[in-house]
């Protein structure tokens, strides 16, 4: 996201996906990922900003609710 890449940010989300899988939580942030992707294409960077913060705070949750 820092450097401005679209599908450098997809590919890494990609990769949060993958590890949200193996933790039982992707059917759970699914839906944010798909349109976080969205947001990456559309180059709207400050307010994927604020949905990556957001969604950062919902995976911990999740985590800790796991736990």
């Amino acid at each position: 996201m820092q450097a401005g890449h679209a599908q450098q940010f997809k590919n890494n989300n990609q990769e949060v996906l993958n590890y949200a899988r193996v933790l039982g939580l992707a059917e759970k942030i699914t839906p944010d990922i798909l349109a976080e992707g969205k947001m990456a294409e559309a180059e709207d960077w400050p307010m994927l900003r604020e949905r990556l913060v957001q969604k950062q705070g919902v995976i911990s949750n999740l985590l800790k609710e796991q736990r």
